[in-house]
């Protein structure tokens, strides 16, 4: 399995062999980094995959997914079903996630081998480490983060914004290449992704049903007066060489 590859400054759009996410699909093969929560160091991000032991209830891909997230202060954000290639039909889940203290530092796109609904029987997950990872208060949608609205995302995000589909995470890849979730309240949606300056704008991938998490919901609402820290949103938009670590 590679990893995910991304947009440099001056690298276009067509150097991309897959979007992101799509270079994640759970496809076992020689290449293919298996990680057991168990015994990995977790002390920093992963790249590789989870899957269930078989005959072991206890050691389910979910709940290695998860003893990962919770080493590493990270909670799942948002999550979706990708579209086939002819638009219909949810087919495996996409997720998101961040960091517990909301401070945006780190997080994973993740890939499952199976559509949410299945979430729990879900054979393998494949994590794709990101540098930054912001979830935006509901409270403040419909506004562009500076951080993503430069070039043509900024011009496709304002776009979906008029038509209520709203951006909801933003982030940052260790290349500097961006990319936004954004969905409207059917919870069709997209991710999309750019180089540093926001040129090239792109679909990585289509969803079908994609919605916050509850846990982040809940958080948001229990802190309905508070905002994402000012300065991990203004970080995403900064050059890989630039952002403290």
């Amino acid at each position: 399995m590679g990893s995910v590859m991304a947009l440099n400054q001056s690298t276009g759009i067509s150097a991309l062999v897959a979007a992101p996410l799509l270079a994640m699909a759970f496809t076992a093969n020689a290449q293919t980094v298996y990680i057991e929560p168990s015994t990995a160091n977790l002390n920093n991000p992963v790249n590789g995959c989870v899957q269930s032991t078989p005959n072991q209830p206890s050691l389910t891909a979910a709940r290695k997914l998860e003893q990962i997230l919770a080493a590493q202060g990270q909670m799942i954000a948002g999550s979706g079903n990708k579209l086939g290639v002819n638009g219909k039909g949810g087919k495996e889940e996409t997720l998101y996630t961040t960091a517990k203290n909301l401070s945006g530092r780190g997080g994973y796109i993740i890939s499952s081998s199976h559509p949410k609904e299945k979430y729990e029987v879900a054979t393998g997950f494949c994590l794709s480490p990101v540098s930054r990872s912001i979830v935006l208060n509901p409270a403040d949608y419909g506004t562009i983060p500076a951080a993503v609205n430069k070039g043509e995302l900024g011009i496709v995000l304002k776009n979906q914004s008029e038509k209520e589909s709203y951006t909801a995470i933003i982030g940052r890849h260790e290349n500097g290449s961006l990319f936004a979730v954004h969905f409207n309240k059917t919870g069709k949606g997209a991710m999309k992704i750019s180089n540093s300056f926001g040129n090239e704008a792109v679909n990585a991938e289509i969803y079908a049903d994609f919605k916050l998490s509850d846990e982040v919901s809940n958080l948001f609402a229990a802190k309905s007066t508070e905002r994402a820290p000012a300065v991990a949103m203004v970080d995403v938009g900064r050059s890989p060489a630039a952002t403290p670590r």
